[in-house]
């Protein structure tokens, strides 16, 4: 049986776009439906609409005001 295909929200900080970009490459790659945030019109359909929600938090980033 195949599995389902889901829908993975990706939000990241500018600084690791990259990263983020290969990380939905290989989940699609995968068969999964990868998203990442681009604007806010695309965070807010994203947290919506994904079944699962990665955040990517690197050292840099969780120290910077306003992470959460």
């Amino acid at each position: 049986m195949a599995k389902a295909k889901r829908s993975v929200f990706i939000s990241y900080a500018w600084s690791d776009r990259d990263w983020a970009q290969e990380l939905a490459r290989s989940l699609q790659d995968l068969g999964q439906d990868a998203r990442m945030d681009g604007d806010e019109e695309s965070l807010e359909k994203g947290l919506r609409e994904s079944n699962l929600i990665v955040l990517i938090a690197t050292p840099e980033n969780v120290n910077r005001p306003n992470f959460f």
